[in-house]
């Protein structure tokens, strides 16, 4: 499988860190990555079509038990990475409870890295990825997030987009 290689890195930290704290080793071990980086081809016949999906940006992956499909969310086992991924820049990208804005439903198990910054905000404050950039997008104030501060800036026609940073 491919990946972009900070969140390579953030959820190989992750699962070192969740296997070392679980109590039950051998159902630990059963943590699979079933899916990341998908190519439009590859993308094609899946819910969401290709141009479309995280999976083309190399960031969200599908965390299953064993080589099965099924999600880590019906074994308690891996509750700690649904507590935890924030803290290593993921979050869970496809909530149920957020359905009606993500238009995904049923695919709890994939984790999207956005950094630590925006995934603690979007955890704090029990968001979905799209009402975090909507959030962005209609603040009139930078938001601040663990020293950050987050603000939109549309991008113009052409080449090149100014931004001020005051």
């Amino acid at each position: 499988m491919l990946a972009n290689k900070d969140a390579l890195d953030a959820l190989n930290e992750m699962i070192t860190d969740f296997y070392d704290q679980a109590s039950d080793k051998e159902a630990a071990k059963k943590l699979s990555v079933r899916s990341a980086y998908r190519t439009y081809a590859e993308q094609s016949g899946y819910a969401t079509p290709a141009g479309h999906s995280d999976f083309h940006t190399g960031m969200l992956f599908e965390l299953t038990v064993g080589s099965t499909t099924t999600s880590i969310s019906t074994d308690s086992t891996f509750d700690w990475i649904y507590e935890n991924a924030h803290k290593y820049g993921f979050i869970e990208r496809y909530p149920e409870s957020k359905s009606s804005e993500t238009g995904v439903s049923d695919f709890d198990n994939a984790f999207r890295y956005v950094g630590t910054p925006h995934s603690n905000y979007i955890k704090e404050e029990g968001l979905s990825l799209e009402g975090y950039v909507k959030l962005i997008k209609e603040s009139e104030k930078p938001i601040s997030t663990s020293g950050y501060k987050v603000f939109y800036v549309k991008a113009l026609s052409g080449d090149e987009t100014e931004i001020t940073v005051t």
